[in-house]
């Protein structure tokens, strides 16, 4: 039956925790408590089609968290979403998670609206139109990007950038999307970002930070990953479906669990691409509309190479003539970049084209 309500787990040692969920949970889910991880694991031996997805607390006595996800992994228990439940998203805790089936961290203390928001998209249940954490429009602070970045900091972020790439390398690989084309994206980005420093003569737009920025571009869809498993397509008014939609708010709400100082350059900068590289320089995109300049230069940036590689990678040479035949297609006329962008990545022809020469034979 349609209306019959989806079940969730719920393992938490605190009763205090517990009952908090249960009441914010409640009118929209079947629930089942349990207070240990050891106890949670016997009930899905026999009782796993049941449920629909696990509230899972990290810090517990005997068996954590992370324990119960490792002992399901080894069960080849995969398939079932996981919400992590914490006081703290630590960069440890989060480059743990991302190696199993956890699509949320849920932070204490909680809040109601937020919880039952992110459940229902990843369970694909109807939510309200104007989407996930929509009550707020998102614009970048731009502050962010003068912000003084360490050579610690760099290191710190270079490491858990490798970490989490290799991660979604192997989410893109297991489910048949091509890696390449986030690759290349990042390699575009590194091309224009560089043009933009000459151009700007921008002082702030370092080496460093031009390859952080790079590789946050590359991540722009890994909200991809919290979505619900079954293929998204267009419904059949042609407009982009709502759960497609919310792979952008998603991937910012993915980003944003590294709360770590040392990486605050790369993931406020890659929630942003991850949350606006879908919105156009005319208002027309989504999630939120932004327009003109509302939209950080390298995020627009982000779509238009995003864009360009989609059809670009697809032919059979990679010529000049090729990529002017292309470039009409894009022309700034269509509202979807900065014509100050898209003139600085037309005068990077040469370069792209390089990039791709040199790509093509790896």
């Amino acid at each position: 039956m349609d209306d019959v309500k989806k079940k969730l787990l719920i393992v938490d040692d605190s009763e205090i925790d517990r009952t908090i969920l249960h009441n914010i949970l409640q009118d929209d889910f079947d629930l089942i408590e349990m207070n240990s991880g050891k106890e949670a694991l016997e009930f899905l031996k026999t009782e796993i089609r049941s449920i629909s997805a696990i509230l899972l607390d990290i810090s517990m006595p005997v068996m954590d968290g992370f324990t119960v996800l490792q002992l399901m992994k080894q069960r080849n228990i995969k398939d079932m979403p996981v919400f992590m439940v914490t006081a703290e998203a630590t960069k440890k805790n989060v480059e743990k998670a991302m190696k199993y089936n956890v699509v949320e961290f849920i932070r204490k203390p909680f809040e109601k609206d937020e919880i039952i928001r992110r459940i229902k998209i990843k369970l694909n249940m109807p939510v309200q139109q104007d989407g996930y954490d929509s009550d707020q429009v998102q614009i970048f602070d731009r502050s962010i990007l003068t912000m003084a970045v360490s050579s610690e900091d760099i290191a710190e972020t270079r490491q858990y950038i490798a970490k989490i790439k290799k991660v979604y390398k192997e989410y893109l690989k297991n489910t048949g999307k091509n890696y390449r084309h986030y690759q290349r994206i990042g390699g575009l980005m590194q091309i224009l970002l560089s043009q933009y420093a000459i151009s700007k003569k921008d002082i702030y737009m370092s080496r460093e930070k031009i390859d952080i920025i790079s590789s946050a571009a590359s991540f722009c869809d890994i909200g991809y990953m919290a979505l619900p498993d079954k293929k998204q397509e267009e419904n059949s008014s042609g407009d982009v479906s709502d759960i497609y939609k919310n792979h952008t708010y998603l991937g910012a709400s993915m980003m944003k669990w590294n709360m770590s100082k040392s990486c605050e350059y790369f993931v406020q900068i890659c929630a942003d691409m991850c949350r606006h590289h879908h919105e156009k320089y005319d208002g027309s995109g989504f999630p939120d509309c932004l327009l003109e300049s509302q939209n950080a230069e390298y995020t627009q940036m982000c779509g238009l190479l995003s864009e360009f590689d989609q059809h670009f990678s697809q032919y059979e040479e990679h010529s000049a003539e090729q990529f002017d035949s292309l470039i009409e297609e894009l022309a700034p006329g269509n509202g979807g970049v900065d014509p100050e962008i898209f003139a600085m990545f037309v005068a990077s022809k040469s370069n792209v084209l390089m990039y791709y020469d040199i790509e093509s034979k790896y």
